[in-house]
């Protein structure tokens, strides 16, 4: 009874599949808790970190991820922790938030409303601000998404960044 149930699941099809180990990390990051930076959410970001830095290989050796980089924004003593930055030949060129919810409410809300007025500061020293951010909780809140992308175009979920991170990125240096 249980192999014919993992058959209807089409376990089959994951194990065949080239990309096997996304797929058991989707899984693990869908079933763990919504505790903040939770282990879901820490396989998320490592998840989103490995994204990028293969992006960047691609792109070539004038590129750079780091983790928890310090971007200070102009005329002002205040700053921005990143979760992760890219660099373009020695200069951070793009600040990368990374989000995952298991429900939906308030904090991603308010989150998003931020990261609107982040992404002004640090466009005033040229850097670009990507957020990245899935899970479950936003399935939920088709009507918050569609506020993020009128405000921060630079969303992304993981999908989508998979697609589409690398011209982006070139686009970004490009402006």
């Amino acid at each position: 009874m249980c192999a014919n149930l993992l058959l209807e699941l089409g376990l089959k099809n994951i194990l065949a599949s080239e990309e096997m180990g996304s797929a058991f990390l989707g899984v693990q990051v869908g079933l763990e808790s919504n505790r903040r930076k939770s282990v879901g959410g820490g396989v998320f970001n490592e998840w989103v970190r490995r994204l990028i830095e293969s992006t960047c290989a691609l792109l070539g050796s004038d590129y750079a991820v780091t983790s928890e980089e310090k971007i200070q924004y102009k005329d002002s003593a205040n700053s921005k922790r990143v979760d992760f930055a890219i660099s373009h030949r020695g200069r951070v060129a793009i600040g990368v938030e990374v989000n995952f919810y298991t429900t939906s409410g308030s904090k991603p809300s308010e989150i998003k409303r931020a990261y609107d007025t982040v992404n002004r500061e640090l466009n005033k020293v040229g850097v670009e601000l990507l957020w990245i951010t899935d899970g479950a909780g936003y399935l939920k809140m088709k009507r918050s998404l569609e506020e993020a992308f009128k405000t921060h175009p630079n969303t992304y979920n993981y999908e989508m960044a998979r697609r589409y991170l690398k011209e982006d990125v070139l686009d970004f240096l490009q402006n």
